[in-house]
C-alpha cells in the first residue's frame, strides 16, 4: 500500500503558522487519531523549509536572496548549501526514511514556485507516495496588504522588478494562484490539488486550522478549539 502524503503549500498570509503550530500541538492528539504524523524537520520548527530549498531553482533562490537571507541567517542555514548534491542526497534519504504511512508536511514557501521543475522535484522527494496539496488562497487585493505588511516587518523594502518576491504592485505574480496550481494538477492530478477560500474559512470558523485538518480527514465536530490559534497575525486598524 502506497503512502499517503499531504502537502500543506500555504500561500503566505492566510493563517499558516497558526496551521503549523497546530499540526504540532496535536502531534500525540487528533493527527494521531486519524493515523497522520507530522514529521520534526531538522531545520526550522514546524515548517519543512527543506522541502523548499532542495525543489526552488537555485538561480531563484539567488533572486530572492534577501528574503531567503532574512530566514536562513535565522536559522544559521547557509543558502549556499540547499542544492549542493550530497545536501539533496541526504534530504531525499531523510524524507523516504521518515517513518509513517500518512504523512502531513507544511511550508508556504512550495506555493512560490514557479516552474515544472521545481514541482518534479517536490514529487521526486516522494517518489511513490498517493501526493496531494493543500494550498489556502486569499483575495488578492487583501493579500498583498498583508504580505507587503508582513515583509516590511522583516525589513525588506519592496521592488519594482516585477519577477520578483518582493513586487507587489499591478500584475504581481504572487497573487496568480490559478497559473502555480495548474503546475500542481499537471503533477499530480488535479482531484489531488485542493484550494481553499481563506475567505470562507474566516467567515466560517474564523480561522483556516479546522479547514486544514477536515482536509486531513478530521470532522469539525472533533476539531474542538483549533479555532483559538492567531499566530502572526497583521494588526487592524
Amino acid at each position: 500500500m502506497a503512502r499517503t502524503v499531504v502537502l500543506h503549500i500555504g500561500t503566505h498570509r492566510t493563517g499558516t503558522t497558526s496551521i503549523q503550530q497546530a499540526l504540532a500541538d496535536e502531534r500525540q492528539g487528533l493527527l494521531a487519531r486519524v493515523g497522520f504524523r507530522f514529521p520534526e524537520t531538522p531545520v526550522m520548527r514546524n515548517v519543512h523549509v527543506e522541502l523548499q530549498f532542495a525543489s526552488t531553482r537555485r538561480d531563484r533562490l539567488e533572486a530572492l536572496a534577501r528574503f531567503y537571507d532574512w530566514m536562513l541567517g535565522r536559522i544559521e542555514y547557509p543558502i549556499r548549501h540547499c542544492q549542493d548534491p550530497a545536501w539533496l542526497d541526504a534530504t531525499h534519504a531523510a524524507v523516504a526514511a521518515t517513518d509513517g504511512d500518512r504523512l502531513v508536511y507544511s511550508v508556504e514557501g512550495l506555493s512560490l514556485l514557479r516552474h515544472p521543475d521545481e514541482i518534479e522535484r517536490v514529487v521526486s522527494l516522494f517518489d511513490g507516495s498517493d501526493l496531494s496539496v493543500v494550498m489556502f488562497v486569499r483575495e488578492p487585493a487583501e493579500f498583498l496588504r498583508s504580505y507587503e505588511w508582513s515583509m516590511r516587518v522583516l525589513g525588506l523594502t519592496m521592488s519594482d522588478d516585477p519577477d520578483s518576491l518582493l513586487y507587489v504592485g499591478p500584475g504581481s505574480w504572487v497573487v496568480d494562484y490559478e497559473t502555480r496550481a495548474a503546475l500542481w494538477r499537471d503533477a499530480i492530478g488535479a482531484p489531488n490539488v485542493h484550494i481553499i477560500s481563506y475567505e470562507e474559512c474566516m467567515e466560517t470558523a474564523g480561522s483556516t486550522v479546522p479547514a486544514m485538518f477536515e482536509a486531513l480527514g478530521i470532522d469539525r465536530a472533533a476539531a474542538v478549539g483549533l479555532d483559538r490559534y492567531f499566530l502572526n497575525a497583521r494588526p487592524t486598524g
